[in-house]
């Protein structure tokens, strides 16, 4: 019955299983008429042949109804795979209830693992109504372009199932792109309303115990994770974290940093995720609910660890930073000269140790990064303290010319290029900026200068440049908000890939380091958001 019933909720078909009388009429027309007890039953299974108990058992047949049809594995999967990993899906018909339609069950340690583009997408047989919903919220002037919208959204509902198509990339985008090349119609991707539809027709997750028991569930993927991480954050007591953490260290803890500690208490368990942050003076490991934000603070941290290994060479390399009386000078409107010297040493350590690989997890591993960058440490120096040099001069002058541009026709021209100014050279540059990005900044500043340089008599083709970039920016700011580490990774490349698009708008003569258009800044986009490109696609 509960693998009918399962049946019954995947197709949506509440008239699969035969009603409750009919199952008693199963029974009525089996046993003797006699038998009115349990006394009675007991009494007739201990005479009884074999044949006679054999019919007493009901089959599939003797449950379903007269509406049985097939429910195909690959429409109603009960696996769903994100990663390296097999997570189960269970199926309910209950309209109205917090679980009807499709559940993903997963425990804490797997929530961080889902992607919300793959969920959005549902399971194959639900595909198609999902489709249809999707087009008949379409606003009534785009629903129109479509008509007959039912005969459209299945040519489009088709062309996304097929195979390498289905499941990639974010579900919006795909519709758009699928209902252009079947029906030649331009719908904006945010046109398609994917949270404002029926309750099925979403997928809901559920965070379930070590003995399977509903710990939360919601059809939002990101509130459910607020939630939870905020459900740890409170549970996490004092002598949890005590036995933990460790503050005041100044070596690598002894212990390793593992990616993450599963914390059991009874019959719950949460899942702590270890990271290293930079004190100044020394290290602090502690254990935070969520992975978020930790690369940087890593970063930080690893390095600072590595200037206190090889402190008498961070002294001596303060002091020639020091001496450039310059370099401070320029810094000056941006922070203060022990903030510059510290995240330039800091930079040179980075680059020369850990930069391009995966970070060492055991003391072993820490000490052999050491080991291997004392040799690239003085020539990462030199690197770093001559590109701060033609930063920061580039970055004066610049700034100089923009106050320059005192006419009331510029004021939005200039409000822009300041804010790029403030993006691509802020206080931390150095901490920041990724090491193939940092050679890089003088050339987006000398995009600036010949903007600058160029924008009398242009000023109507520069405000539709601003738009222009403005739409990728948004983008980027959208990749942002679903990226569980901004700072880093794909959202550090799709950042520089805007600036490079700047250049192709503003500034033609100055080149690219590629080519740029709005169709290939689109595929960018699309393979960061659906997981595709890993960061080294960028760096070719």
């Amino acid at each position: 019955m509960e693998q009918l019933e399962e049946l019954c909720a995947r197709g949506r078909r509440p008239g699969l299983m035969v009603s409750e009388s009919k199952r008693v009429r199963f029974y009525l027309d089996r046993l003797p008429d006699d038998i009115c007890s349990i006394t009675g039953f007991n009494a007739f299974v201990r005479g009884a042949g074999a044949d006679e108990l054999a019919a007493l058992r009901m089959t599939e047949a003797d449950l379903v109804g007269d509406s049985t049809a097939s429910v195909a594995e690959r429409d109603f999967p009960t696996l769903i795979r994100f990663g390296d990993t097999d997570i189960p899906l269970a199926y309910k018909f209950a309209p109205g209830e917090p679980d009807d339609g499709v559940s993903l069950r997963v425990d804490s340690r797997l929530l961080m693992l889902l992607d919300r583009n793959a969920l959005n997408w549902l399971v194959p047989g639900f595909f198609e109504e999902k489709c249809l919903a999707l087009g008949k919220g379409l606003p009534k002037s785009l629903r129109r372009k479509l008509a007959p919208l039912g005969e459209s959204m299945r040519v489009v509902q088709e062309r996304l199932c097929q195979s390498g198509v289905y499941r990639q990339g974010n579900l919006a985008d795909c519709l758009t792109d699928a209902v252009r090349a079947c029906r030649g119609v331009e719908i904006p991707p945010e046109a398609w309303r994917l949270h404002d539809l029926p309750g099925h027709l979403r997928m809901n997750v559920q965070i379930r115990d070590i003995r399977q028991r509903i710990l939360d569930q919601d059809r939002d993927i990101d509130a459910l994770r607020r939630r939870h991480q905020a459900t740890t954050e409170r549970n996490l007591t004092a002598n949890r974290r005590e036995s933990v953490e460790i503050r005041g260290l100044t070596e690598f803890p002894s212990t390793g940093l593992p990616e993450s500690l599963v914390v059991e208490d009874g019959a719950h368990h949460s899942v702590l995720y270890p990271v290293l942050v930079d004190r100044g003076n020394s290290v602090d490991l502690l254990v935070r609910a969520t992975g978020d934000g930790h690369s940087a603070l890593n970063r930080d941290a690893y390095t600072r660890l590595a200037m206190l290994a090889a402190s008498w060479t961070a002294r001596e390399l303060r002091r020639e930073v020091e001496h450039d009386g310059t370099l401070m000078i320029h810094f000056a409107p941006l922070g203060s000269p022990a903030a510059l010297v510290d995240d330039l040493v800091a930079a040179a350590f980075w680059f020369a140790y850990f930069d391009g690989s995966a970070l060492p997890r055991s003391r072993a591993g820490f000490d052999a990064c050491a080991e291997t960058g004392k040799g690239a440490l003085r020539g990462a120096f030199s690197e770093v303290l001559g590109q701060a040099r033609q930063i920061l001069t580039r970055r004066r002058e610049v700034a100089s010319r923009l106050d320059g541009l005192a006419s009331p026709a510029f004021v939005k021209s200039r409000e822009d290029m300041a804010r790029q100014l403030g993006h691509l050279v802020p206080s931390d540059f150095l901490r920041i900026t990724p090491r193939r990005h940092l050679a890089q900044l003088p050339r987006y500043l000398d995009g600036i200068a010949y903007r600058i340089d160029n924008l009398h008599g242009r000023v109507q083709r520069d405000l539709a440049g601003i738009e222009k970039v403005a739409v990728w920016e948004r983008r980027l700011a959208e990749v942002a908000d679903h990226a569980q580490d901004p700072s880093t990774g794909l959202v550090a490349e799709l950042r520089f890939l805007v600036e490079e698009f700047r250049i192709a708008t503003f500034a033609q003569r100055i080149g690219t380091r590629e080519k740029i258009s709005d169709k290939r800044m689109g595929m960018h986009f699309e393979a960061a958001r659906s997981g595709s490109m890993k960061h080294e696609q960028f760096a070719r």
